[in-house]
This record gives C-alpha cells, sequence and structure tokens, in this order.
C-alpha cells in the first residue's frame, strides 16, 4: 500500500492524486479489456499464429516482410515506445 504525505490536504496535491488515480483506473480498464479478449480461443489463435507462428495441423506458414499482423493484433497504448 502507498503511502501518501500529507500535502494531498491542499489543491495540487489532490489533482496529482486524483490525475494518478484516472491513469490508474485506464489501466485497469486495459487489462479487463485485455483478460476479456484472452477468455476467447479465436483471439489466443489468432495471437498464437501472428506472433509466435504457431500453426494447426498440416498447415504452413510464411512470414512476408510487409505482413505486420503481429504489430496490430497487441497494440496498447503502453507499447508506444
Amino acid at each position: 500500500m502507498v503511502k501518501y504525505s500529507n500535502n494531498l490536504s491542499n489543491g495540487a496535491g489532490k489533482k496529482e492524486a486524483q490525475n494518478e488515480l484516472k491513469l490508474v483506473e485506464k489501466e485497469q480498464e486495459n487489462l479487463n479489456n485485455q483478460i476479456k479478449k484472452l477468455e476467447d480461443e479465436d483471439y489466443v489463435a489468432k495471437v498464437a499464429r501472428s506472433q509466435y507462428y504457431l500453426s494447426e495441423e498440416n498447415e504452413i506458414i510464411f512470414s512476408l516482410p510487409e505482413d505486420n499482423a503481429a504489430n496490430e493484433i497487441e497494440k496498447t497504448p503502453n507499447s508506444e515506445e
């Protein structure tokens, strides 16, 4: 648990804490969305095929240079580095 100093009683500290709360809530929302996606077998299969080149039996996967499917599937706000 994070302890905050007594300067939260002033306006600047309160605003900073509210901004941090908004960021944490947004991150929580993103994580919940990711959990929902990972519960879908089709989505998991799509990720496994595009990022890890896993295939079904008797299937051949070709990776083309212009194929950005792996990058498009897992775009998250935190991955914009």
